[in-house]
């Protein structure tokens, strides 16, 4: 159903196109065309001043690298890149919005109000979901291996996200929900991690901007999606342990928008509603 969504079908093709051209793009021209020629130029200056030192054989390499590297990415792929992530955001809300409809899902309404605390509370909690992250991998020895895993699971909530915010499920019920079904949900990331894991991290984010549309279309068709939060009171009775993996994010959140709420007089009713 959604292949015959021309609206779907023309927003990720042109989403893909994106992000590949000019993200992927601009990172194969500073691999394979900027930082050669570079080491070329050096060369021919070498070799004008009549000495027979090598650029590659010199410190000098890694210091030219480093500038070329230091001005393509502060004057280019970076600028270019908030652009593009602005943009990818835009698209993803319409494909998940679209790919609902057509799924037969109707959209809980919300106000305005809670439509902005929810948004607020979503740009803060996935700011510390990624340090969360970030820092698991520092862990010596089993780091990367645990941020591996981690991220299986970051990517099946990424994708989820869209369909349940629109079914209107609590952001504690959907952490729970993946933590309590964490086998399907590892499995259901691991496509997408394994694409991006390994890559240089511009290679990542534009392989990875490039296959989010489809995961938000399996997301949306998936059978979890449809009882989200009768299934979340069923895995209660599951011998499956669960996998407390985004309490330490949640948790620290939340003390923090109590401490907010403590210290600025915020509504308690209204921090309520962000969780």
């Amino acid at each position: 159903a959604f292949a015959k969504s021309s609206e779907i079908v023309v927003a990720t093709a042109k989403l893909v196109a994106t992000n590949l051209v000019l993200i992927l793009g601009s990172e194969l021209l500073l691999t394979h065309g900027l930082l050669p020629l570079s080491h070329a130029y050096g060369e021919r200056l070498y070799a004008a001043a009549g000495s027979s030192y090598e650029l590659s054989d010199s410190w000098l390499e890694s210091m030219v690298d480093l500038s070329v590297k230091s001005v393509f990415y502060t004057t280019w792929l970076v600028p270019i890149w908030g652009l593009v992530w602005a943009t990818n955001l835009s698209a993803y809300s319409e494909i998940a919005s679209k790919a609902y409809g057509l799924s037969g899902g109707k959209s809980v309404s919300q106000s305005i109000e809670q439509v902005a605390q929810e948004t607020i509370y979503h740009k803060i909690f996935f700011v510390v979901l990624l340090l969360q992250k970030y820092a698991v991998q520092l862990v010596p020895i089993v780091g990367r291996y645990a941020g591996f895993a981690f991220s299986l699971l970051l990517a099946s909530l990424y994708a989820f996200e869209y369909a349940w915010s629109m079914q209107g499920v609590p952001i504690s019920k959907r952490l729970s929900y993946i933590e309590h079904n964490w086998a399907y949900f590892a499995g259901f990331g691991t496509p997408t991690v394994m694409a991006t894991f390994f890559w240089p991290l511009f290679v990542s984010l534009a392989v990875y901007a490039s296959i989010f549309p489809f995961c938000i279309l399996l997301a949306t068709n998936s059978a979890a999606i449809e009882s989200a939060q009768a299934a979340h009171q069923r895995c209660r009775g599951v011998d499956v342990p669960k996998l407390p993996a985004f309490q330490p994010t949640y948790t620290l959140v939340n003390r923090a928008l109590r401490w907010v709420e403590r210290n600025f007089g915020l509504s308690a009713s209204r921090m309520r509603a962000w969780r």
